[in-house]
């Protein structure tokens, strides 16, 4: 049953890191001009990342999936948050707030996004893990910076959120709650950390959340068992994603047969391992030969859309499988596959959606490889608006498909590929911004770990016809950059000097605050509500007892009315005279509706932590006792309705069955619904347009099962007025704990009472009522680093809290802690270590000392400072104290002057030693110090008067440049170097040619590293040689004059000391 439940019925039709840190810079840290091309024109502001080239791509920080861990060995270290203005201008902006290697700090940054206002932005952030043998766990971060404005001081702020998860794709809701993907576990229970998906039994994360900017309310918006990602608000409101569409068994365990050692827990709460791993939903992904019902897998990245509240999931517009997909295999033999139409445009894997903000409901989407890829493939389109029925749906070709195309090791790519493309980002002067590699292989790391065969770089995109094509890149000279820092995964130094990739493009621009988007209960189940409770109250009153219960409401009104073929379509209700089938057809009949929820029981003894879901039969909702019917089901009404009450923020799927609990119709996908949700459909698959049999619209039926619930909920838990409800079911606490209160609502006279079952948890007043009434309680702190849940008992009710585990014991420590500065005075810099979550200060303790940079902060970051002008002859020193610690400067008196000579000193790749003289007055303290790894001094660090200073440069066995500097009596000293000069060699391939006696030409591969120069050279005059010389890889061609006589010739052509026989035929 490919479908999910939507108030409008439409189809969804559906499967699928000593630490050593270099720094050098070939562009400023903080501000780069670049020269631009004469006739460019000032384009619009972006916002984007850079990252070392990495390239292994699985379950890294830019693969398709499983791309939310942060270690160092999947998440590179040294890159940045940059912007570029309109003009050209770079601007570093984790340099200027005081993060990255510019303050000896490991990070890496992903995914901006901007705010309404266009004054702020989020973005994630990991900090560190990068110390030998520490291998503490380290996790992307949500930060929010401002002032990126022109002329504007950059400030970071680490945001409040749960610290012990991956925090990643933050994005601003219409109401300013933070909205992100995490792999925090569902319930908040660690011993369920991390969750696994259901393909390479990998960590994922674990859906969409949501949180105030404070950090509380936190909630799981969509349980997701393979991971949602890079979440988006349209212009309409929808909170859009692509989620990762896998319901299908386990492949790790294929029923018992391989070696990875999977095992049911007897439950999410226990660790008891069970002697068995049987799986029991959906059927098997590879059926026994001859068997009637065919196997089930499903692989898919599809767009899907919900509301900011949760509510209303579904797949964009409920296009699904039959609108992406040319073929899928039928349930079972007797029913045809499906085979999409001629000239259809397909896409499987559709990642990055961006809304177009000149064609609203116009989407730009990137559709790649699972693999080998970095999510980089074909840019297509997608017109969704909200209106569009998914029968008029067609992908858009924005690109030649052969940019989504991975040319294989040992092929030659098409002479029109452009290589591969990621995050389309449409801007608002109506053009497209891109990533793209010019690479059309699939990646792989070349020479070490930081390294790959593609070069991701901003490009503007020109519309074309019929494609779209590459008109400029907007970085031309691109970001380099050197770093280095210690892996503890793969227990290596890594190191790289290049070109950084550029990621992650948004346009910085204001934009208007969508109105914020809902999906009510249709009128034909919303009368039926009233009718049976009595009035709107009550019914509002029904929706507070689901929420205070983590409940759902879900009906249908008649599913034996499908839209799809591919399972089966001929059903009646069992002992009724609702039918729908072809003329001829013997119906088969159907009397329950079974549920799934997907539980985190599975886990592995061969393979590694965690748990994936695997479907069990649902025990967390709440239904009428139905004798005969399979656990987990409610009974279908004789007009073919459905109405049950499920558990919410948990991804359930269900399955149509015959009376004896035999399975007919199953659902395709994980569908996740709020809680206190009213959710309708009007049938299974939902009709876009007419169904398959009938060739009718949708019913519109009232659907007597939900007048049959609603009648049982009344006689059971609201009679005599008594149906207690709380405000919501859960709370989250910081670790520092707190108070708050929960509403109680139930009819007057009806008795409750409130009890705590967690030492940590205590009512503080509402121990018990009558009527409504509130529950206040405290929460203690948490003196231990693991998060906890406890829970209350109120009006016979759960109510769940969760609280963060407290940071580990904040230690800080400053770098340096002491400067000599001229009299001249100026600025300065002091980086500050701390642990994530320690906020410090910083404060001046002398008049001439000014802390011009924020004065406080949380974590790892840096104080700017300034020195005024001494202009007393007498040396003075003061403080500040930055993190408890004690910053001591001290200043020469106004008479001292210094100079240096020389200035500066260049070195070959070897290195070698230096010395710069000192001149300054008797008495005038100095001292030297290095800014650079590679630059030891090695005399003459203090001095007073005229001396010396002795340096060494280390070798560079890097092929790029590089310069550093020492700071000698308040001067700076300038040392180049070159790089190490390339050991070349070459490979031509083919080693031999044979031509016909014809005049004709040719062409030999020249392979060989980058920067290695060759030339060719012939020792015949009938064999011209038309391209000869090249640098790196590249290719000779050549021509050969007729060759009139009947005797055959050979040439012999050479490039350093390889050479090619070409040898041509005698004239026949």
């Amino acid at each position: 049953m490919n479908h999910t439940f939507r108030s409008f019925p439409r189809r969804r039709l559906g499967q699928t890191g000593i630490k050593t840190l270099i720094l050098i810079i070939f562009v400023s840290a903080i501000l780069l001009p670049f020269a631009r091309d004469a006739a460019a024109v000032s384009q619009p502001t972006i916002m984007f990342v850079t990252q070392p080239p990495h390239g292994d791509d699985f379950a890294a920080v830019n693969s398709v999936f499983g791309n939310h861990l942060a270690r160092a060995d999947i998440a590179t270290r040294g890159g940045d948050l940059y912007i570029r203005y309109g003009d050209g201008t770079l601007r570093n902006l984790t340099a200027e707030a005081g993060f990255g290697l510019a303050v000896r700090q490991d990070i890496a940054v992903r995914e901006p996004s901007i705010h309404w206002s266009g004054n702020k932005a989020l973005f994630s952030m990991v900090i560190g893990g990068t110390t030998l043998n520490d291998l503490t766990s380290v996790y992307w971060q949500l930060y929010e910076i401002t002032g990126f404005g022109q002329g504007q001081r950059a400030v970071i702020t680490k945001l409040a959120q749960p610290t012990d998860s991956n925090n990643v794709s933050p994005i601003y809701g219409t109401d300013d709650r933070i909205i992100f993907t995490s792999d925090r576990p569902r319930n908040g229970n660690r011993a369920l950390y991390p969750q696994l998906d259901e393909y390479e039994s990998t960590a994922t994360n674990t859906g969409i959340w949501s949180m105030n900017p404070d950090g509380s309310d936190l909630r799981l918006l969509d349980h997701a068992v393979s991971g949602d990602f890079t979440p988006i608000i349209a212009s309409d409101g929808r909170l859009l994603f692509t989620r990762w569409d896998h319901l299908q068994r386990d492949q790790q365990s294929n029923e018992g047969t391989l070696s990875y050692g999977a095992f049911n827990y007897a439950s999410e709460t226990s660790a008891q391992q069970l002697s068995t791993s049987a799986e029991v939903y959906p059927e098997l992904r590879v059926q026994p030969a001859g068997s009637f019902t065919h196997g089930h897998t499903m692989n898919q990245f599809f767009p899907w859309q919900m509301n900011e509240d949760g509510t209303g999931l579904e797949t964009l517009n409920h296009i699904g499988r039959h609108e992406f997909l040319n073929y899928f295999d039928s349930a079972h033999n007797g029913l045809p596959e499906f085979i999409g139409p001629t000239g259809r445009r397909s896409a499987t894997n559709i990642l990055q959606m961006k809304e177009d903000p000149t064609r609203p409901g116009y989407f730009f989407a990137t559709s790649a490889a699972e693999f080998r890829s970095h999510a980089a493939g074909q840019i297509i389109g997608l017109n969704s608006p909200e209106s569009l029925n998914p029968d008029n749906f067609q992908v858009d070709y924005i690109q030649d498909p052969i940019a989504g195309a991975i040319v294989e090791d040992g092929q030659t790519a098409p002479s029109n590929h452009p290589g591969h493309f990621r995050n389309p980002t449409p801007l608002t002067d109506g053009s497209l911004v891109a990533v793209r590699t010019t690479s059309p292989f699939g990646d792989r790391a070349v020479s070490g770990q930081l390294s790959s065969r593609y070069d991701f770089h901003l490009v503007r995109l020109a519309r074309g016809t019929p494609y779209w094509s590459v008109a400029e890149r907007l970085i031309p000279t691109g970001i380099s950059k050197s770093v280095s820092y210690w892996d503890n995964q793969t227990f290596a130094q890594v190191s790289y000097s290049g070109p950084m990739w550029e990621l992650d493009p948004v346009e910085v621009v204001a934009r208007t605050r969508p109105a914020r988007h809902s999906t009510p209960l249709p009128d034909i189940e919303a009368q039926i509500l009233r009718d049976e409770l009595g009035s709107s109250a009550a019914v509002d009153q029904f929706a507070a007892f689901l929420r205070s219960r983590n409940l759902a409401l879900v009906v249908s009104r008649n599913v034996t009315r499908r839209a799809d073929r591919q399972q089966d379509f001929n059903l009646r209700i069992a002992n009724s005279t609702t039918v729908t089938a072809d003329t001829g057809a013997t119906p088969i009949d159907i009397a329950f509706l079974q549920f799934y929820q997907g539980d985190l029981i599975r886990g592995y003894g061969n393979l590694h932590a965690g748990r994936r879901p695997i479907a069990q039969v649902m025990h967390d909702g709440l239904n009428p006792d139905v004798t005969g019917a399979p656990a987990g089901s409610v009974k279908l009404g004789a007009d073919g309705s459905m109405a049950a009450l499920v558990p919410a923020s948990r991804a359930l799927s269900w399955q149509l069955t015959k009376q004896d609990g035999s399975a007919v119709v199953r659902e395709r996908y994980w569908v996740t619904f709020a809680p206190g949700e009213m959710r309708s459909c009007a049938n299974c698959h939902g009709i876009n347009t007419t169904d398959t049999v009938l060739h009718l619209p949708p019913p519109t039926n009232p659907p007597e099962a939900l007048r049959d619930l609603a009648r049982w909920y009344k006689a059971n838990f609201a009679s005599s007025g008594c149906a207690p409800a709380i405000t919501s079911a859960s709370q989250s606490f910081p670790a520092a704990g707190g108070t708050a209160s929960i509403t109680v609502t139930a009819g007057s006279g009806c008795a409750w009472s409130a009890v705590s079952n967690s030492p940590f948890l205590t009512i503080t007043s509402g121990a018990s009522g009558s009527g409504g009434g509130s529950v206040s309680y405290s929460v203690a702190a948490n003196a231990s680093t693991i998060s906890r849940t406890g829970t209350l008992t109120v009006a016979g009710l759960t109510f769940t809290v969760s609280q963060s585990g407290a940071q580990q014991p904040c230690s800080y420590s400053i770098s340096p802690a002491n400067q000599l500065v001229s009299a001249s005075g100026g600025p300065g810099t002091v980086v500050v270590t701390a642990g994530a979550g320690c906020s410090w200060s910083a404060i001046s303790n002398a008049a001439f000392l000014t802390v011009t940079s924020s004065s406080s902060g949380v974590g790892a970051g840096s104080v700017q400072y300034s020195v005024a002008a001494n202009t007393s002859p007498n040396t003075r020193s003061g403080t500040l104290t930055i993190a408890g610690q004690t910053f001591l400067i001290s200043q020469n008196g106004g008479l001292c002057t210094y100079s240096i000579s020389p200035g500066s000193q260049s070195f070959d790749s070897t290195g070698g030693s230096g010395i710069v003289a000192v001149s300054a007055g008797a008495e005038c303290p100095w001292s030297a110090v290095s800014n650079a790894a590679f630059i030891s001094v090695t005399s003459g660090a203090t001095g007073s008067g005229s001396g010396s200073v002795g340096f060494r440069v280390s070798s560079n066995t890097s092929a790029s440049s590089r310069a550093g500097t020492l700071t000698i009596a308040g001067q700076t000293f300038t040392v180049t170097q070159n790089g190490s000069t390339p050991v070349c060699t070459f490979v031509l391939s083919p080693k031999s040619q044979e031509m016909g006696f014809p005049a004709s030409s040719g062409s030999i591969q020249v392979v060989a590293d980058g920067g290695c120069a060759w030339s060719a050279s012939v020792d015949v005059e009938w064999l011209t040689l038309t391209s000869s010389s090249g640098t790196g890889a590249g290719r000779i061609t050549f021509t050969v004059a007729k060759n009139k006589k009947a005797k055959s010739r050979t040439a012999t052509i050479t490039v350093a000391g390889e050479s090619v026989t070409v040898t041509q035929r005698g004239r026949v």
